[in-house]
């Protein structure tokens, strides 16, 4: 996927002015404010246009949070914490799934934070669970037909077929698909095929759903 940061050459006051409308939406469940969307159009471009605009605006609105912790936080020698959208993962500890916000503590220390609290845009001490980083998944902004959110890894059947899929992004396509592991057949994820799609399960802690092989967690 392509990572440079469409960010890095805004002004910090523009910055900011971005990242208080990105608050107030998350704050108050509002739409995605129309400032972003020369910045969804951007990405895409260099994608080709070949990622839908959801996926365009999960990605951008990363890396925004990217750029706003690279200036709060310059390179002093310390890790700080990046943001990520929704993601979950099995915890190391209980081997429970659990979902939240997922931040790098290190390049092999993913952690996930269920419930953020922050005071003065800053995350303040809360609990910060490790969880097997080959685990992470994130939501692609989809629903099945149950209205479960729907994750990278999970398996999912079509209504009208019998055979499972796998959720999983396209390093080709730049974009997220469900694939049938055992056949390689791609079938759509748009709004319309939502009544048909329903999650039955992960490769994480159910694989054999998908005909494969059990997870050595």
């Amino acid at each position: 996927m392509i990572k440079e940061n469409i960010f890095s050459d805004v002004s910090d006051e523009e910055l900011m002015e971005l990242y208080q409308e990105y608050k107030i939406m998350t704050e108050e469940g509002t739409e995605r404010p129309l400032c972003f969307d020369q910045y969804i159009l951007q990405y895409q471009r260099r994608c080709g246009f070949a990622m839908e605009t959801i996926e365009a605006w999960n990605t951008v609105s990363e890396m925004l949070l990217e750029e706003i912790c690279r200036r709060k936080y310059p390179d002093t020698g310390i890790e700080y914490l990046t943001p990520a959208m929704e993601c979950r993962g099995i915890e190391v500890e209980s081997g429970d799934m659990i979902s939240g916000t997922a931040v790098l503590a290190s390049p092999d220390d993913i952690r996930i934070i269920p419930q953020i609290f922050a005071q003065d845009k800053i995350i303040m001490n809360t609990l910060l669970l490790q969880v097997h980083k080959e685990t992470l998944s994130y939501a692609i902004g989809r629903e099945d037909c149950n209205g479960k959110t729907v994750f990278t890894g999970d398996i999912v059947e079509y209504g009208y077929m019998k055979n499972p899929y796998v959720i999983e992004f396209d390093t080709e396509t730049y974009a997220i698909i469900a694939r049938d592991p055992r056949t390689g057949d791609v079938q759509p994820l748009g709004d319309t095929v939502r009544p048909a799609l329903r999650v039955i399960g992960n490769i994480y802690q159910n694989p054999e759903k998908a005909g494969l092989e059990c997870s050595k967690l």
